[in-house]
C-alpha cells in the first residue's frame, strides 16, 4: 500500500514467493480499516498540534491573535493535484499549507471512481450476479463508497478550494490571504460562495501570487510569441511558415531563458519593498538588453562601480580614472608652483587629460538580440502586461507554493492512490 501497488501486484509477489495469498476481500477490508485509522490520526495531529503551534507562532511572531469569537486569520499556499496529468485524472487531492510555518491544516481528496462500483456493475452486466443481490449490496456499500465528485477533473480544485474554506471556522481559523498560482477559478469560486460574498461574508480573501508562477509567466509568453510570429514563404514543395522571432541573434531559446531570469530576480530582489522599485527593475532588464551601441538605454539600470549593468559600470570606472588624472595632473601643478601659473597664464587653460578606457560592445553581452522595430514592440506589449501594478502588489510577499509542491511530489512519490481512495470513501 505505501507502494501504491493494489491486490494484484500482492497476487504476483506471492506467487514469486510461492506463497499463498489472502482472498481479496480481506485484502481491501484490512486495506480500508489501515488507511481508516491512518487518516484519524492524521486529523487529530493537525487539529491537536498543527492548529496550536501556528496560532502560537502567530500571537509570538506577527503579534495577531483571535478574535472574539475565538477564530485566527492566516496566510495560507493551496493548490491542487492530480495522479495523472492532462486534466484526465480520476482522483484529486488539495491541501491548505499556512503559508509562515510551513504547516499543513486541512486537506482533501475526490474521487471520479469507485473500483469496486465498477467491479460489481460489471458482474451485473455479466449476469454474474442477480439485480435483487446487486441492490442489498449497494446499500452495504454506500458508506464506503469511494465517487465522491461528478466533472471534470480540472474543477476539481474549485470543489476542493471550496470545501476546504467552507470548514475551516470549524478549526478555529480563517483563510484570509490565499497564495496561489495563475489559475483563478478556484478563487473564484471561493468568491461566489454565500450569494458572491465569499465563505466569511464580512472577511475578504486578498489573492497573493507565487511568485514562482509569475516568473514561469515571462518564459511561457515569450515562447508563445515566437511560436505565433510567423511568416509565409514559398518553397519547391508550396507554403511554408518560417518563425520570425526564433534564431541565432533573436530570441532564440538561450535568451528566452536568461529574460525569464531576470525577470524572476527584479521580483525577487525588491519583496517587501515598493511596486514601484519592482516596475523599474523589470524594465531595467528589458531596456538593458534590448540596448546597441548606438542606442545604449541603461537609464534605469543602477549606476556606479558595482554595478550589474556592464554599461553603467564601465562609465564609472572610465569617470574614476578621469578623476585620478585630474588629481596627479593637479598635483604636478601644485609641484611646479608659481612657473606652473605662468605657464597656464601665457598658454591658456590646459586640455582635460584624456582617458584610455575604451567602452565595451553590447555585442558581447550575455543577453544580445535585434528585432525589428515591430516585432521588438511585441515583445515590449509582454512587458507592459507583466509589469502591471496589480500584478506587481501581489508579488510583494515574497511567497511561494513550494509547500503545496513538496507535498504533492512526496504523495506522487509514494504512490498514495490506495490511501486517497480509502480517505474518500470515508468523507
Amino acid at each position: 500500500m505505501v507502494e501504491g501497488m493494489g491486490y494484484t501486484s500482492l497476487l504476483r509477489m506471492c506467487a514469486a514467493l510461492n506463497i499463498n495469498c489472502m482472498n481479496s476481500n480481506t485484502f481491501i477490508k484490512y486495506k480500508n480499516e489501515v488507511v481508516s485509522v491512518t487518516c484519524e490520526k492524521t486529523r487529530a495531529h493537525l487539529r491537536e498540534e498543527s492548529v496550536p503551534a501556528i496560532v502560537k507562532y502567530y500571537g509570538e511572531e506577527l503579534d495577531r491573535h483571535p478574535d472574539d469569537e475565538g477564530i485566527l486569520d492566516i496566510d495560507v499556499t493551496f493548490d491542487g493535484s492530480w495522479h495523472t496529468r492532462g486534466h484526465t485524472s480520476t482522483l484529486g487531492c488539495a491541501a491548505v499549507i499556512d503559508a509562515h510555518t510551513g504547516l499543513v491544516v486541512d486537506y482533501d481528496t475526490l474521487s471520479k471512481k469507485c473500483t469496486m462500483c465498477t467491479r460489481m456493475n460489471t458482474n451485473l452486466k455479466k449476469k454474474k450476479i442477480q439485480q435483487e443481490q446487486y441492490e442489498e449490496w449497494k446499500q452495504k456499500h454506500l458508506d464506503q463508497c469511494m465517487l465522491n465528485f461528478e466533472g471534470s477533473s480540472g474543477a476539481m480544485e474549485e470543489r476542493l478550494a471550496v470545501q476546504l474554506w467552507g470548514r475551516s471556522t470549524d478549526i478555529k481559523v480563517r483563510y484570509c490571504t490565499y497564495i496561489g498560482d495563475g489559475d483563478c477559478s478556484a478563487y473564484r469560486a471561493l468568491q461566489q460562495i454565500n450569494n458572491n460574498q465569499g465563505p466569511y461574508i464580512n472577511h475578504q480573501i486578498v489573492k497573493e501570487e507565487c511568485i514562482n508562477h509569475v516568473h514561469k509567466r515571462m518564459g511561457t509568453a515569450l515562447r508563445k510569441l515566437v511560436q505565433v510570429t510567423t511568416m509565409d514563404y514559398e518553397t519547391k514543395g508550396g507554403t511554408k511558415k518560417k518563425k520570425v522571432l526564433s534564431g541565432k541573434g533573436k530570441l532564440s531559446e538561450p535568451v528566452i531563458e536568461k529574460l525569464q531570469s531576470y525577470y524572476g530576480k527584479a521580483i525577487r530582489d525588491n519583496v517587501g519593498g515598493s511596486v514601484a522599485d519592482m516596475k523599474k527593475a523589470i524594465w531595467a532588464t528589458f531596456y538593458h538588453c534590448t540596448s546597441t551601441d548606438s542606442q545604449p538605454r541603461h537609464n534605469l539600470c543602477p549606476h556606479g562601480e558595482k554595478s550589474w549593468c556592464f554599461w553603467n559600470r564601465a562609465i564609472a570606472l572610465q569617470e574614476k580614472e578621469r578623476e585620478e588624472k585630474d588629481r596627479l595632473q593637479r598635483e604636478k601643478e601644485e609641484a611646479l608652483g608659481e612657473s606652473s601659473a605662468t605657464c597656464v597664464s601665457f598658454y591658456g587653460n590646459p586640455k582635460k587629460p584624456k582617458t584610455s578606457f575604451k567602452m565595451p560592445s553590447h555585442k558581447d553581452m550575455k543577453v544580445f538580440f535585434s528585432l525589428e522595430k515591430s516585432d521588438l514592440d511585441k515583445v515590449k506589449q509582454l512587458y507592459i502586461r507583466l509589469a502591471d501594478e496589480d500584478l506587481l502588489k501581489r508579488c510583494l510577499q515574497g511567497k511561494t507554493q513550494n509547500p503545496n509542491e513538496s507535498l504533492h511530489s512526496r504523495s506522487d512519490a509514494l504512490g498514495q492512490e490506495n490511501t486517497y481512495n480509502a480517505h474518500c470513501s470515508k468523507r
